[in-house]
């Protein structure tokens, strides 16, 4: 079961992903996607399914296969829609 430590770390390393985009910082984002394998969704598809976003674009910028330019706005809706889908939670606890 997903605790308010798992969403408020997963809450926590998404809004970083979404700065060190945004600065195009590969290394640090790189961190930040190992770091949010560890954390739990609980079973909670949604947020699985918003996470599972987050790691497919940005890995696509972080192997090269997208441009920061292209990747950053697309990284940026994708880190978004997963802290809409934490606050949700956060809300109805």
């Amino acid at each position: 079961m997903e605790t308010y430590a798992d969403k408020l770390a997963i809450f926590s390393l998404l809004d970083q992903l979404s700065d060190a985009a945004a600065l195009g910082d590969v290394k640090a984002v790189k961190f930040l996607r190992d770091s949010l394998i560890s954390c739990s969704t609980g079973g909670d598809s949604a947020l699985y399914d918003a996470i599972h976003d987050v790691f497919y674009i940005s890995g696509k910028w972080v192997r090269g296969m997208l441009d920061r330019e292209t990747a950053q706005p697309l990284i940026q809706v994708a880190v978004d829609r997963a802290l809409a889908v934490v606050e949700s939670h956060r809300a109805a606890a």
